[in-house]
C-alpha cells in the first residue's frame, strides 16, 4: 500500500518521466498538453492494486506554469486546472476510483488538491500552495460546482518549515491538522546559506545579506528531493496510509 514517502518519490519521479519507482510502474505514457506546461502520469502498484495520479510542479521555462503561479498568488483559479481536469478524466477511464491517490509537488500538489476537493479522492501534497482562495474563485465562476466537505476527505499537506510557497499563498483545503510541517534543512545548509549571505553583504550591504540567506534557504526548502530525504527519517511517513 502507498506510504507518504512513496508518494513523495512518485512526485519527484514525474518530473523526469520515470517509468518505475519503488515498486510502482507508470501506466501508459505521461499526459502533457502542448504549450500548457502541464505534465502528469498514472502510476500503478500491482501488488496492492493501487494507483496514483501524479502531477508535476512548476517548470520555470514554461510560461504557462509561471502564469498559473501568478494567478495563485492573486487567489485565482490557475489556467492549468482546466488541463488537470482533462488529465483526471482520462485517468478515470483506466484506474480503480476507489483505489487511487492524487499527489504532486508545488503547483502540481495544488492542482491535485483542487481535484481532490472537487471529486473527493484522497490527496497527499508536498510543498503545495494553499488552494482555498483559488477553489473559491472556481466556485464563483462555476455556480453549483460540487465539492466534498473537508471533514469527509482524506487529505495531507506535507510542507517544509521554511517553504515560502506553502506559507505565502493562503489557506490549504482539508480538515484541521491536514497540514504537517517538517524540517528539511541541516547545519550544512545553514552554512551554505550563510556563505551566500556574507557574499551578498560584501557586495551590497546588510539588507542584501539578509535577502541572500532568506532566498537560499527558501529555495532549498521547497525542492522535492530534500523533502524526500527528510521524510525517510520519519517512521510515520514510511508506513502504509491505508486510505484506499
Amino acid at each position: 500500500m502507498a506510504s507518504v514517502l512513496e508518494l513523495a518519490k512518485l512526485s519527484a519521479a514525474v518530473y523526469n518521466d520515470a517509468q518505475a519507482c519503488e515498486g510502482w510502474l507508470r501506466f501508459g505514457l505521461p499526459y502533457k498538453e502542448e504549450g500548457s506546461g502541464f505534465r502528469s502520469a498514472i502510476y500503478h502498484k500491482a501488488s496492492v492494486g493501487e494507483y496514483a495520479l501524479v502531477i508535476a510542479g512548476t517548470d520555470p521555462t514554461e510560461a504557462d506554469d509561471l502564469h498559473s503561479d501568478a494567478q495563485l498568488a492573486l487567489g485565482r483559479m490557475p489556467n492549468q486546472y482546466r488541463v488537470a481536469r482533462t488529465a483526471y478524466g482520462l485517468a478515470a477511464q483506466f484506474v480503480d476510483p476507489d483505489a487511487t491517490y492524487l499527489t504532486g509537488h508545488s503547483l502540481g500538489g495544488g492542482l491535485a488538491s483542487m481535484l481532490g476537493k472537487e471529486h473527493g479522492d484522497p490527496v497527499v501534497t508536498f510543498n503545495a500552495p494553499g488552494m482555498a482562495r483559488a477553489f473559491g474563485d472556481l466556485q464563483r465562476k462555476e455556480g453549483g460546482l460540487a465539492a466534498t466537505a473537508d471533514e469527509r476527505r482524506k487529505v495531507l499537506h506535507v510542507c517544509a518549515y521554511f517553504d515560502v510557497v506553502s506559507r505565502g499563498t493562503g489557506a490549504h483545503m482539508g480538515a484541521a491538522g491536514s497540514v504537517q510541517r517538517i524540517r528539511v534543512l541541516g547545519a550544512k545548509d545553514g552554512l551554505v546559506a550563510a556563505g551566500v549571505g556574507v557574499l551578498a553583504g560584501a557586495l551590497a550591504g546588510p539588507v542584501a545579506a539578509g535577502i541572500g540567506v532568506g532566498a537560499t534557504v527558501a529555495l532549498r526548502a521547497h525542492g522535492i528531493d530534500r523533502l524526500v530525504s527528510a521524510l525517510t527519517g520519519h517512521a510515520e511517513y514510511c508506513r502504509d496510509l491505508e486510505w484506499v
